[in-house]
């Protein structure tokens, strides 16, 4: 007989050793180990995995693992090795654990290798959180490797190590993109405050939410919203630091040269703008103490206590946002949809008792219906990702009570304040030069012109809206504070109406060529199918349709002409690019126009086919992209969808297979009395076969 062989399989974290076997001809575990001893891996492990019904098969599954990795095929291996420990019996089970272990871990070492050369930080962030998976089921299987030994359990430290070293970049990278994502944000003072300002309305919008519920059921719940209002407040007192302490501007060169690179250093703030910032700092500092008041309720589980410390931040927010100039059309569009939502909670509410009046349930209705509007929209305001989980828990039956509402009419209160006092000026022109071209005339899409006259209109205009916003919901406000709500749905309805009519007033931006573009490809949807329809009508019912038709064809013509000339004034490449494109469809509509004008609907319908296709591609320019790219785009994702779907079909039937091989050791205890005694013969043969010992090979010190 020939002396047993041992191949050894070299591990980052240690070695698992491969089994030998006598060598008689034609024998699969004896070829196998030929071919690994002579680097063939793939033809190795091709030779292991045949289906020959012998009782080396699970020894060899084991070597084909082995195998696998040797050819650089982790995923392989891995597999191999977690159906050996699923079927196996004492040390080749206890060894499949190991190496499987190892496979993850190098599959995980090898992901976050390739981290490192990932320069976008969220590309990076998705292959650590895959080395993350990796290294976890790597630790998984350790465990299951007993008994366990001095190897095993180095191993296992050294995966846990690797894991937190994987965590911990994935927090560098999140924290160094939030950040930046703040530092962005303190450049625009005002618009980093209406941001505070939102997550502190929803803050107190859930602890009215939850300010019904037992203490004892509020721990979670408590701790997340401290959570979420602690990191508000930091952001808070970044904004106020930024105020109070401005980054100084660079220093100039020395006898009042320029910096490098030719450029001037901006100006310091002038004196107005540091009294405005002093003003605003000092507001911040009295909402911060107001966000700790609200902090410390949270770790009491007074709810109401917070609630109130949310009010006071709010209100101190809105006078830090007074000190700047006012965006108009951002804190209208609030105050819309704060009247809106409290509208839709009126409306519920009076439905409601209306429908239980006779039962004599009209308190409980309040409080129920009420959460009917405002409860959706309190769960649906949720922006902050601490407080996700929250909006599953909330009961709306809870969330919107009557002081709720109130709260929430006095931020109407705020805005509809704000436009009664909103002036509007003209913009200042430029001096006129005698040698410089005459400026043409605004364009159709183009607001008119701003004139002193008109400036001062629409200021009166905007004052009068909100005066009668402001009283309608001042005395909606009142009215819910006392709980009447069958008084204070009117006005609300009325505050909402002046506060729509005032956002009317406001001066339209032109729509993008982009915007407009799509809108007339849906109306050439829409001619298409009118076209289509034409062949069903009577003769005398058809002749008027394709008239009118055909009048809507050049209207719609003239728009393509108007999007071309647009496109042709603009330097940008994709405009260049899909400017003909619009000519090529505007070609095509007036042709439409004029085969529909002569009763010639199929050469119509054929011409609204090119002008779509056309207007599709110019679409496609202007978004980065041609249409080719597109289709093909398309494909691909119709082919992995595809192969997808192969995978998990492959899956499921390995995961059947496992399930009936497990359920044939499912034994009666005399039964697995027996197996055991079989199982102490087989494993005497086995040891003939197998051999395993501990290696001094280690991971790197330094990983």
């Amino acid at each position: 007989m020939m002396a047993k062989q041992r191949i050894p399989v070299l591990w980052a974290i240690s070695s698992c050793l491969l089994s030998a076997s006598t060598v008689w001809p034609g024998d699969s575990l004896s070829r196998g180990n030929r071919a690994f001893q002579e680097g063939k891996f793939e033809q190795a492990a091709a030779i292991y995995e045949t289906e020959e019904d012998s009782s080396d098969l699970l020894t060899r599954r084991f070597n084909a693992g082995v195998s696998w990795d040797r050819a650089g095929s982790p995923d392989k291996a891995i597999e191999r090795f977690e159906e050996v420990s699923a079927r196996a019996e004492g040390d080749l089970r206890r060894s499949a654990f190991y190496n499987a272990g190892c496979s993850h871990f190098q599959k995980g070492k090898a992901i976050s290798q390739d981290a490192l050369k990932v320069e976008d930080p969220d590309a990076r962030v998705e292959k650590l959180a895959e080395a993350v998976k990796a290294y976890y089921a790597a630790a998984k299987f350790f465990r299951q490797a007993q008994p366990s030994s001095e190897d095993v359990s180095y191993n296992l430290s050294i995966t846990k190590t690797a894991l937190h070293g994987a965590l911990d970049q994935i927090s560098r990278i999140q924290e160094e993109k939030k950040n930046k994502a703040e530092e962005e944000a303190l450049k625009s003072p005002p618009q980093l405050l209406h941001a505070i300002l939102l997550k502190e309305r929803q803050h107190r919008a859930l602890s009215r939410a939850f300010a019904h519920e037992p203490a004892s059921k509020l721990r979670l719940e408590a701790r997340q919203l401290r959570k979420a209002e602690s990191e508000n407040r930091a952001l808070t007192e970044k904004l106020q630091h930024h105020l109070t302490a401005p980054p100084p501007s660079p220093p100039q060169a020395a006898g009042g040269a320029q910096p490098p690179g030719g450029q001037p250093a901006p100006p310091g703030p002038s004196e107005e703008e540091k009294a405005r910032n002093a003003r605003a700092a000092e507001a911040l500092e009295k909402a911060i103490k107001a966000q700790q008041d609200a902090e410390v309720a949270y770790s009491k589980q007074d709810m109401p206590r917070a609630g109130t410390g949310h009010t006071q931040a709010i209100q101190e927010l809105r006078t830090a946002i007074e000190a700047f100039p006012i965006e108009l059309p951002a804190v209208l569009g609030e105050g819309i949809a704060t009247q809106e939502a409290i509208h839709s909670g009126l409306d519920g509410l009076l439905k409601s008792e209306k429908d239980k009046e006779d039962k004599g349930e009209q308190k409980k209705t309040a409080m129920s219906a009420a959460a009917s509007g405002l409860g959706k929209a309190i769960v649906d305001a949720l922006k902050d990702k601490v407080l996700e989980p929250l909006a599953k828990l909330v009961n709306p039956q809870i969330a919107a009570d009557a002081k709720a509402m109130a709260d929430d009419e006095d931020d109407v209160v705020w805005v509809s304040r704000i436009v009664s006092q909103a002036v509007v000026s003209a913009p200042e022109k430029p001096p006129a030069s005698p040698a410089g071209p005459a400026q043409p005339p605004p364009g159709p899409d183009q607001p008119p012109e701003l004139t002193p006259e008109r400036a001062k209109e629409l200021s009166e205009a905007l004052q009068r809206e909100g005066k009668e916003a402001h009283e309608a919901s001042a005395k909606a406000k009142e009215e819910l504070s006392a709980g009447r709500a069958l008084p204070a749905l009117p006005e609300a309805k009325r505050a909402l109406d002046a506060l729509k009519r005032a956002a009317d007033l406001l001066p339209k931006p032109p729509e993008p060529p982009e915007a407009r573009l799509k809108k007339l490809i849906d109306k050439q949807e829409g001619a298409r199918q009118a076209a289509e329809g034409l062949a069903s009508l009577q003769p005398e019912a058809r002749g008027a349709a394709q008239g009118q038709l055909s009048g809507t064809q050049r209207e719609d013509g003239r728009d393509a002409r108007d999007i071309a000339s647009e496109l042709e004034k603009r330097p940008d490449e994709p405009a260049k690019m899909a400017a003909p494109k619009v000519r090529e469809g505007e070609a095509q509509i007036f042709s439409s126009a004029e085969a529909l004008s002569r009763d010639r609907v199929d050469e119509g319908k054929a011409a609204i086919e090119k002008d779509i296709k056309a207007l599709e591609e110019a679409l496609a320019l202007l978004q980065g992209k041609n249409r080719d790219q597109q289709n093909q785009n398309q494909e691909q994702k119709k082919q992995s969808e595809g192969q997808s779907q192969k995978k998990d079909s492959k899956k499921e039937d390995k995961k059947k297979a496992e399930k009936e091989d497990k359920s044939r050791y499912a034994l009666t205890p005399r039964e697995a009395r027996l197996k055991e005694e079989e199982m102490d013969r087989q494993r005497r043969e086995e040891e003939g076969k197998i051999y395993s010992a501990p290696s001094n090979t280690t991971v790197e010190k330094d990983w």
